[in-house]
């Protein structure tokens, strides 16, 4: 995550780009780290099971989810959108 974070911050790349960047360096760790919990011992795994694993990744985004849509702790200040136009039957 630091790698694109990096290059956003300090040299002002664009955002969508190191959004991008960020999703294609560390989606190949998450799946990596899901397959270790999940699978059984006998090929390397910790031996949790795919349910498992999943529920408990289902309850971690919900956890932050609601996290964010309670503290609005992800809402850029200064960036308000702009008004609706009128319609034209308000006007008259």
């Amino acid at each position: 995550m630091l790698i694109p974070a990096v290059p956003y911050r300090w040299l002002r790349w664009n955002p969508m780009f190191c959004f991008w960047a960020a999703y294609v360096i560390t989606r190949p760790l998450g799946a990596s780290i899901a397959d270790g919990l999940g699978r059984p011992r006998s090929v390397g795994g910790l031996g949790l099971g795919d349910g498992p694993v999943a529920l408990v990744l289902l309850a971690l985004i919900v956890l932050v989810v609601a996290h964010l849509a309670v503290t609005k702790a992800d809402v850029q200040r200064g960036h308000e959108p702009a008004a609706a136009p009128e319609s034209a039957a308000a006007r008259v």
